[in-house]
């Protein structure tokens, strides 16, 4: 099964008490997991988030700073990633993120 934006849920596919959506980055190479504060449109596949997405972290300590629209990831100047300044079409989640059916 592929897709590009993951929510959790509980083992009766109910969400759990706070929804998270998990998106995989391609500046970072990383997944990043936002709450459900960000207004989502729904879309599995080419999702928008409102506001920017802006995260801090991994081993080399990245920031990370973009809007994703329309499936588009429009990353700004302020990321210290080599994207930064560009807009890059989304990617699936990778497998390991979530258990086979």
């Amino acid at each position: 099964m592929k897709m590009r934006v993951m929510t959790t849920v509980d083992s009766d596919g109910a969400p759990t008490g706070e929804i998270s959506y998990w998106l995989f980055c391609p500046g970072c190479k990383a997944v990043h997991r936002i709450n459900n504060t960000w207004d989502w449109d729904g879309n599995l596949e080419t999702p928008t988030f409102n506001p920017s997405i802006l995260s801090h972290g991994g081993s080399d300590q990245k920031r990370c700073h973009s809007f994703l629209r329309a499936g588009v990831w429009d990353f700004l100047t302020d990321s210290t990633h080599d994207l930064a300044g560009r807009q890059i079409p989304m990617v699936d989640l990778p497998g390991w993120l979530w258990p086979e059916e």
